[in-house]
């Protein structure tokens, strides 16, 4: 089984690559990088691609997997348009090649309170995403839904860092209906990401169904 990664240095990326690598059931990863040099593993093939201009990943191995964990923030973006193309049409564009490669499945990282007809500019965004994706993955697409993200970043985030420490003391008092609102590790998402490659689960994995599969 061959893995390709799109997002493969950000926080979940970079954690699901590790995964990946002492996963035996995956003898090929294909981590889609703008630059090569990140990964020295024998199973890694970096491909270097620029979004903007095209996707250079055009070979299906015949069992293949889509893991997407493309996302930044408003801030790095730099606008909200500039958020919309990372966090929205290059999922997007990725599922269309997915389709037309015949890929198994594509399964995404979206976000808690993902919906295409919220007035929250995130969640709308995430929302169009996981819409867009699922018109050409159909059910072969699966959105992994968190609240905030833990884990070490290579890039410092000054309010995420606050909000970890607040999420400390948060976590224990969202039970019942809120405990989808859990911060959650980003080793626990990237397992759930590659238990989803396997088995059949929901389109929708929020914080409850990625923690039950936790080995």
């Amino acid at each position: 089984m061959t893995a390709t990664v799109f997002g493969a240095t950000g926080l979940v990326g970079s954690v699901l690559i590790e995964q990946l690598i002492n996963d035996k059931r995956f003898t090929t990863i294909k981590a889609i990088v703008r630059k090569k040099g990140v990964f020295d593993d024998a199973k890694i093939i970096e491909v270097e691609t620029d979004f903007s201009k095209s996707l250079n990943n055009t070979v299906n191995t015949g069992q293949e997997i889509y893991f997407c964990c493309l996302g930044t923030t408003l801030k790095k973006a730099g606008s909200k348009n500039a958020q919309q193309i990372v966090d929205r049409d290059y999922p997007i564009e990725i599922a269309k090649q997915a389709e037309a490669l015949g890929v198994n499945k594509m399964i995404c990282v979206s976000s808690v309170g993902a919906d295409s007809s919220s007035n929250n500019f995130y969640l709308k965004t995430k929302g169009e995403m996981e819409v867009g994706v699922a018109s050409h993955m159909h059910a072969n697409a699966i959105f992994v839904r968190p609240s905030m993200i833990l884990g070490d970043r290579k890039e410092k985030r000054i309010g995420e860092k606050i909000g970890k420490v607040f999420m400390t003391f948060l976590n224990p008092l969202f039970v019942g209906s809120l405990k989808k609102y859990k911060s959650i590790d980003a080793h626990d998402i990237a397992q759930a990401m590659i238990y989803a490659a396997f088995n059949n689960v929901s389109n929708i994995m929020d914080y409850e169904m990625m923690i039950q599969v936790k080995n």
